[in-house]
């Protein structure tokens, strides 16, 4: 959840999923969690990830060399973001943002956007901004090695997050969705707040905006929701449950109908998520106690099996 002003449009609550590494601080650790990153969005489905990658570091650094109020800071902070090079002159000017070297770098920041060669190119007129800017030759050394170098454009206008990262951020793009869809970074100040002096990194894909992209596209139909479904019947829930474990404890995707409900609506659930099979505890007509019945939603063919024969009777689904 965020707060955003009133009246933007932007959404307050976001639904999101993760990884976080913590108690290490490295080009090979920030190179991990990218290539991570466009893994987890190629495995999504999406061929043509794009990763915008920055350093908060280096911003900060040129923001600091000018002494700005945070006010005027904010009014630069906005026409960065927007990559405005028309607009930034004119916010440094009502900022009051003396001539300086680090004000000349500002102007230029709009046009540094493209492939990681473009650190070399960056000027460093303060020891924070030659901090940053060999942070970011390292890491663009890790993610050669990591194989996502292609992957990944540098964008030194990146203003998001100043008060939270304290080093590498990026964004995560695909193609048919106009935002971002991932976003993280470096933040080795915030488990301190907390009470543990701990380095940490990390990021969040968007699984609300990037399901409503494939529910507008009906692109779930293909997906199961599990390999199978197991349902109860009378007081077999216990039975029900070892069952899932087993399961799951053999690499499957074992879903439970936790609702006691009549068995025609439980395989109407199965069709709904597409699972291709049930699996059913607890029939009166079982062939012998602890016997489950597996019916094929797909063939309509049906069996009753011990529970640990139905390991090989169900393969994962894609």
């Amino acid at each position: 959840w965020r707060s955003v002003p009133q009246g933007q449009g932007a959404r307050m609550e976001l639904y999101q999923a993760g990884v976080e590494l913590l108690g290490v601080s490295s080009p090979e650790a920030d190179a991990e969690l990218i290539a991570l990153a466009v893994e987890a969005l190629e495995l999504l489905g999406f061929d043509d990830v794009a990763l915008s990658i920055g350093h908060v570091g280096y911003l900060a650094g040129l923001l600091a060399e000018l002494s700005l109020s945070p006010e005027g800071a904010e009014v630069v902070r906005e026409a960065l973001m927007k990559k405005d090079a028309h607009g930034l002159p004119l916010a440094l000017d009502a900022a009051g943002a003396p001539a300086c070297p680090a004000r000349d770098a500002l102007t230029t920041l709009a046009h540094r956007f493209g492939g990681l060669e473009q650190i070399e190119k960056a000027p460093a007129p303060s020891a924070a901004c030659a901090t940053a800017a060999a942070e970011l030759a390292r890491l663009a050394g890790a993610l050669e090695r990591y194989g996502v170098a292609d992957k990944v454009t540098l964008d030194l206008t990146e203003a998001r997050g100043l008060g939270y990262y304290t080093g590498v951020t990026f964004e995560g793009f695909v193609k048919g969705i106009a935002w971002p869809v991932l976003s993280g970074g470096r933040y080795d100040r915030l488990v301190g707040l907390y009470g543990r002096d701990l380095p940490g990194a990390g990021f969040a894909v968007d699984t609300g905006r990037i399901g409503a992209w494939y529910s507008e596209r009906e692109a779930f139909d293909h997906w199961a929701g599990a390999d199978a479904l197991v349902v109860a019947v009378g007081e077999s829930a216990l039975d029900a449950a070892s069952l899932a474990r087993t399961l799951r404890a053999e690499g499957l995707a074992a879903s439970r109908d936790l609702i006691v409900r009549p068995l025609e609506e439980s395989l109407e659930l199965a069709r709904r998520m597409n699972i291709p099979l049930v699996a059913v505890t607890g029939l009166p007509d079982a062939p012998a106690p602890g016997m489950v019945k597996l019916m094929d939603l797909h063939t309509g063919e049906e069996r009753f099996a011990a529970p640990d024969e139905l390991i090989d009777l169900i393969e994962p689904t894609d």
